[in-house]
């Protein structure tokens, strides 16, 4: 899963800059966005590449729909945009990932990267009719869509680790009738409540 010579290590993490870093709660039709963050040691490193895998049972209903870089400018691919999770190869057995390489490469060879950690991207995902339940967002780690960093040497490094993004999706809360609903409810409660006061008055 890795190759990472001794004192060398490479990872990514996320985080939604809402609550616990790493997971959060959505509406079945929300947007949402993941800052995706490199944390690397031993190299100097010109860029990077990572894919998104989701679990089958989301994968239909979620997109990528932007990306912003920050620290390699030169996104590796724009598209396709959106992105949708419907390929099999470089995913885990159970998920879908999608066809575009979120990573960024330094705009110029000189301009390498020192070991540290810095946030790379700013990654939109877009949820369209997602069924209640709790679902996770990986990055890739399998072949052909190793997610990993490349030092200044040209040499690329796997994830030593794959992060996890956990998304509770949450049913839409009762309908809010709508103000023709009202009117007709009111009307029947108020026919209910002179129908009862006849019977008082016919009893007494």
């Amino acid at each position: 899963m890795s190759v990472a010579a001794f004192g060398q290590r490479q990872q990514l993490s996320f985080n939604d800059n809402n609550g616990v870093p790493n997971s959060g709660t959505y509406g079945p039709n929300d947007t949402f966005s993941i800052d995706v963050a490199v944390k690397f040691s031993g190299y100097n490193a010109l860029g990077q590449d990572f894919w998104f895998e989701v679990q089958n049972a989301l994968a239909p209903n979620i997109s990528i729909t932007n990306v912003t870089y920050f620290t390699f400018l030169d996104p590796i691919q724009t598209g396709p945009n959106p992105a949708p999770f419907n390929l099999a190869p470089g995913a885990d057995t159970g998920y879908m990932t999608e066809a575009r390489d979120l990573g960024g490469i330094a705009q110029d060879v000189s301009m390498s990267v020192p070991p540290g950690f810095y946030i790379v991207a700013s990654v939109q995902l877009t949820l369209t009719g997602a069924a209640p339940g709790t679902y996770r967002l990986k990055a890739t780690t399998l072949s052909p869509k190793n997610s990993g960093i490349a030092d200044d040497t040209f040499v690329f490094h796997n994830l030593t680790a794959s992060p996890t993004y956990r998304l509770t999706i949450i049913g839409t809360d009762m309908a809010v009738p709508e103000p023709t609903t009202l009117s007709l409810l009111s009307f029947a409660a108020a026919g209910l409540g002179l129908a009862a006061f006849r019977r008082r008055h016919a009893v007494s």
